[in-house]
């Protein structure tokens, strides 16, 4: 597995797919939205959990909202290399998003496997962050910004996605 890394993404080549689901199964990850670092108000957890879930269902494409309170390289090595091969997606297009955003360290990361690099481009996800994430991250609003974050994912996926800048 290799890894390509920008100033704000990274795309992630391998067992990215069975191991973000192995993750979320053995803990790692809880959820589609993990907010470790309790920046999200129990509403936009909610209400991003049953966008990502309909996304989900509708283009079996698993988007994973990790917040973390500093960013730790290994533990999001750990989430990507994982210990299991569940199959996020069997018989779909499928693929999978992982969002780390990180208030301590003032990162922000989107990692993608192989499946979906031709749409979710390394080029696109650094726009993407700067254009839709950072402004409202900046302001300390990480509600806005996450929900940003994803919407514009989801936009860029289908093919619909156009910058703010």
């Amino acid at each position: 597995m290799h890894i390509r890394k920008t100033i704000f993404a990274a795309f992630v080549s391998g067992m990215m797919i069975s191991s973000l689901a192995a993750a979320a199964q053995t803990g790692g990850l809880q959820s589609l939205v993990t907010d470790r670092a309790d920046v999200l108000k129990p509403a936009t957890e909610e209400t991003l959990l049953k966008q990502l879930q309909q996304e989900e269902k509708e283009s079996g494409v698993k988007i994973y909202v990790l917040t973390v309170k500093t960013f730790d390289q290994k533990e999001i090595d750990q989430l990507v290399e994982g210990a299991g091969k569940i199959p996020i997606s069997k018989g779909k297009k499928g693929g999978s998003v992982l969002l780390v955003a990180s208030p301590g360290s003032k990162k922000i990361k989107i990692v993608v496997s192989d499946e979906l690099e031709g749409r979710l481009t390394n080029d696109l996800c650094t726009q993407l962050i700067k254009s839709e994430i950072v402004p409202s991250l900046k302001k300390g609003d990480y509600d806005t910004g996450l929900r940003a974050g994803v919407n514009a994912l989801q936009k860029a996926l289908k093919g619909n996605y156009v910058s703010r800048d």
